[in-house]
Formats: C-alpha cells, structure tokens, sequence
C-alpha cells in the first residue's frame, strides 16, 4: 500500500503524516435520512377511515359464511379420500365442507369440455345429477355426496385419479302443496386478534447533546430515526407477525395475528377461534391455491415461472370477492417480473395516489389492483404479490384513559417525552404504539407466491 510522501520524499507507509489534524474537510450540516415509502400499508391504513377504536387488547370480529353457488368435486369409493377416478357409472363423489350448503334434492350442474374432462362424450349442455345423501366420512377432503345419474351413462362426465370436475349447484324443483325445505343456515365465523405494544427508545447523555457536532440536532435526529424503525416494525408485524400471548412477571405479553398467518393454515387444522380459517385441499394438487375456487384459500401457489395466464387467473379470483379496486403489495423482483412479462402487452405508468404512495395500475375484466412495491418482502418474499382489500382491514388501537400521563390517549404511534429518572443526566423518550391490523373478510385478500427465478 502506498503511503504519504513528505516533502523531503519521507515515506509515512500505512500511517497518517504529522500534519494529518490540519486537513480542512468539506463536510455538510445536514444528515440524509431515508425518505421511501417505507410502510406502505401502515400509511394507508392510518388514515381516518381505517383507523378502528377498540376497548379490550383481546378483540374478535365476526363473519358470515356466504352461500356456496359452485365448487368442485372428485370421484369417491366411499371413504371422503377423494382420489378415484369418475367413471360413467360412479355415484358417489367427494365435496369438501358439503352438509354445509347442500342438501338431498339439490342438483349439481356439470358442464361439458373442462380442461379436466377425460371423455369426449356428453351433451353439449352438460350433465345434471341429483343429490341423494350427504354423509360424513372419516376422510380429510370432505364429504361423500351420492348422487342419482343418468342411466344412460354415454352422457355421463368422466374425470382421472387425482382431478376434479366443476359445478354449479341448482335448487330442488318442489311439488304443488309442499311443504317448506329445511333451512341452510349459515354458522358466524370469529376472529381473534390482540393488540400490540411497540416501543422504540431515544436515550441520550446530557454531555452528547451538549457537545457541538455536525449534522444538527442529535435528538431531532433520533427521534426521526426512532419513530422511523417503529413505522417498519408495524409494517412488518402486519405481514409476519404470529397470534401468541403469554405472561412476563404476571403481565401478559402479546402478538397480533399478521397477514401471512391468517391466510395459511394447514389442512388438518380445525376451524376455531384461535386459529386461521382453514384451507381446504383437493387430493393430488400439488398447492394450496385459489384455482380450486372454494373460497377457503387465498394462496395461489404458482409453482415456477409466472405466466400472462397464471397472472389473469390470479387476478380474476382475487378480485372475485370485496372491492371492485385493491392494493397489491409486491416485492421488488415481482414488480420487474411483472412489468417485463407485461412489456408487450400493456404499458404500466407509475402514478401518485391519494395514500402519496407510487402506484401501477392493473385493470382486468373484474376491477383493478393498483401495485405498490412493499420493502418489508425484502428477505425472503421478493417475488411475492399480496392483493388485500383495504376497505376491509383497519388500524386497531385503544383509548387510555387520563391518568397515565402522555400515554393517555389514543395509542396510535406518538412521541412519549422526558421517560427519564428525576437524576438522569440527559434526555430519554419513547416511540409508542399500541395497535393491530383489524382483519376482516378473507375471501377478499389473495397471496401470490411460489414464483421462480
């Protein structure tokens, strides 16, 4: 490494020369600070008409199951597996969650030439069975429905192993002086959902702040920085953040349900209160996804590389449900997938919104999905896409009542001044929150993943 050469051709090797403390640097009075969209979903949700006051950290909000007008099915032997094939003559088939919208009577239509279809026969307008008994079967993939088919089986549908066919369902026709069908009743679905205590600290000594620098005020600088990472942190506890609660000292100690929590559960999970809404699997399918169309899952598992085709497919279900117009937070290798793979297609530009957030929007046939890149997808999520309707999730806090200083309030983030004890040489403050994302209405918000470099 070359070093110094003094004026009479002496070498400071590795050193600084003498005169190094006399060197006059051009150094600014002012700090850069990340100025990004940082939190974008936290910004939204933030604003008045999503914030939600509520008076318990343990809260629940209830939903109604709407009824089901179509599904899908899968050959049975009789044991709910759902995994044989549909033969002409089979009358017995696997639907999952059926004693829940369907009875004995009710006729399922099945249309003619489905991509799954293995028959090239059939009546242009499809087949039509009749509803016969609904029985409950020891099988994770749902009930046994057996049905009446044609006997004149050369219209009847077939299907492989490990497929399914679509339907749509038709009420029973009812004979003259009937009496009225027994009820369908929908079950109210609760959610539960716990605050969330943030807290980020600016402590400095009174000789720091005493000591003339560069840069400004230290402690505007720290609090900017403090309330900065606080914003982050919700942003990431929305997304990633597990439903858990325990004791620290007596004092319960809890995290809020995130996003990516509340949309996967396995398949053997039970429906409860204190667990996600479960996702009902097809036998065979390799993912979990929205392609099965029952509204229990909200994940499409695209499973290599993304397509015009597997993006409208998406688009088309994740708009099935809720708003007309939702926000899509991507990650950075998704928006450059996307606008690429769109490239020749349709021109995307960029635009402000009333969120003062940067968007793209994507109109389809069934609303539009304006697309936001997401900072919190960063490590582990790039090429992930979450379609949420924020008219149906909300910024939840409390109330504290007077009596508990500056943190009396609402407990939406706020700057909590002079923390510190009465002997304390220097300044302490707090960045304070206590708060959870209300979610609401799952059939309303989709996860795209699985994307492949």
């Amino acid at each position: 490494m070359a070093g110094y050469q003094g004026v009479m051709g002496t070498s400071y090797a590795g050193s600084d020369p003498p005169d190094q403390d006399l060197r006059i640097f051009n150094l600014s009075d002012e700090v850069v600070m990340r100025n990004i969209p940082a939190a974008p979903l936290y910004g939204i949700l933030t604003g008045k008409m999503n914030r939600r006051l509520v008076t318990d950290p343990e809260f629940k909000h209830l939903e109604d199951e709407e009824r089901k007008f179509s599904g899908k099915l899968q050959g049975d032997s009789g044991d709910g597996a759902g995994s044989d094939e549909i033969t002409t003559s089979l009358a017995t088939f696997c639907i999952a969650d059926a004693a829940n919208f369907l009875q004995p009577g009710y006729r399922l239509h099945i249309a003619k030439n489905q991509p799954t279809q293995t028959n090239a026969t059939g009546r242009l307008s499809g087949e039509v069975v009749k509803v016969v008994s609904i029985s409950e079967s020891a099988g994770t993939a749902g009930y046994v429905v057996t049905v009446e088919r044609d006997a004149d089986t050369t219209y009847n549908m077939t299907a492989a192993d490990d497929t399914y066919l679509d339907y749509t369902i038709l009420s029973p026709g009812h004979a003259e002086a009937s009496t009225a069908p027994d009820a369908i009743n929908s079950v109210l679905g609760i959610g539960q959902q716990y605050t969330w205590i943030a807290r980020q600290t600016v402590d400095l000594s009174g000789t720091l702040m005493g000591t003339k620098m560069y840069g400004g005020s230290r402690k505007k600088r720290a609090r900017t920085q403090a309330w900065d990472f606080a914003m982050r942190d919700i942003e990431r506890q929305f997304f990633f953040s597990i439903l858990s609660k325990g004791y620290v000292s007596g004092m319960a100690k809890r995290t809020m349900r995130g996003i990516f929590d509340w949309m996967w559960t396995p398949t053997d999970t039970p429906a409860d209160p204190d667990t996600s809404v479960p996702a009902y699997g097809i036998t065979g399918t390799t993912t979990y996804d929205l392609v099965r169309g029952d509204g229990t899952s909200r994940i499409y598992d695209v499973g290599g590389t993304l397509t015009f085709e597997n993006w409208c497919d998406f688009a088309y279900r994740a708009l099935e449900y809720g708003s007309e117009h939702k926000v899509a937070f991507c990650g950075g290798l998704f928006l450059s997938k996307f606008q690429y793979m769109l490239s020749n297609k349709v021109q995307l530009t960029p635009r402000e919104t009333k969120w003062g957030l940067k968007v793209m929007d994507y109109e389809g046939t069934a609303g539009i999905i304006s697309m936001v890149h997401e900072p919190a997808f960063r490590s582990g999520h790039e090429l992930d896409c979450v379609v949420l309707d924020v008219d149906k999730l909300g910024y939840a806090y409390l109330n504290v009542e007077e009596g508990a200083g500056e943190y009396s309030g609402p407990t939406i983030l706020k700057l909590i001044k002079d923390i510190r004890e009465r002997d304390y040489y220097g300044a302490k403050e707090e960045v304070f929150a206590e708060v959870a994302i209300d979610l609401n209405f799952l059939k309303s918000h989709s996860w795209l993943t699985g994307i492949s470099m």
